[in-house]
């Protein structure tokens, strides 16, 4: 089963996949990890990518779709994928789709994580991340054993550039007008779980008795 994460910049998408990994052996994509890890490497795809993630702003589809295609084709992960952060527009829904279809796949659900915008703005202005192993961390619900120190590591903890209150109102205003068209394209395959009514553990049991995955 291939499944999509949809929701609000910091709904829980990375939370939620963590936990289908570890208890469903299931394999994470998210795209933030692939923007960075090409970065990184400084690869075409990463220097093109690198411009716009510092500026708040989503890398173009173009960019984003071929990214992804490769990280799939290199690994041959055409299923039992969790798909986190892509595709964030309609155009890149269609290409994944027709992408699978290719290759005798599909995305079989997607799962809605339906939260309140003011609950997402306070979770980022106060989430830091591991320098080196990118274990997130929350200054308020999660923070670290030692103060700016990850506790796997011993890294020091950043704040992401886009988690700049600057560049978090500017990637809210673009999911409202880039992504949230998502929902009626998949509306048929849509799960929507409102976290609001639910903690972490209540949350995932919903999903997991809902897709019985």
């Amino acid at each position: 089963m291939n499944l999509l994460l949809l929701g609000l910049p910091g709904s829980g998408k990375g939370t939620f996949s963590e936990h289908l990994e570890k208890e469903k052996k299931m394999l994470h994509m998210s795209t933030g990890d692939l923007f960075r890890k090409n970065i990184d490497n400084k690869t075409k795809l990463g220097l093109d990518a690198k411009k716009y993630l510092e500026s708040g702003k989503y890398v173009p589809d173009h960019i984003t779709i071929d990214m992804v295609k490769d990280y799939i084709k290199k690994n041959n992960y055409f299923d039992n994928l969790i798909y986190d952060g892509f595709p964030r527009t309609v155009f890149q829904a269609q290409a994944l789709d027709d992408f699978l279809i290719e290759n005798n796949s599909k995305l079989d659900k997607v799962i809605y994580i339906d939260i309140q915008e003011e609950i997402v703005v306070n979770r980022l202005k106060n989430r830091l991340v591991c320098s080196k192993c990118q274990s997130i961390y929350n200054k308020k619900t999660k923070a670290p054993l030692k103060e700016g120190v990850c506790d796997f590591d011993g890294e020091k903890l950043l704040t992401r550039k886009d988690d700049l209150p600057e560049n978090i109102a500017i990637r809210l205003q673009v999911y409202k007008e880039q992504t949230s068209p998502l929902l009626d394209y998949y509306n048929e395959r849509i799960f929507n779980v409102n976290i609001g009514d639910h903690n972490i553990e209540e949350f995932i049991k919903t999903v997991y008795d809902g897709l019985k995955i």
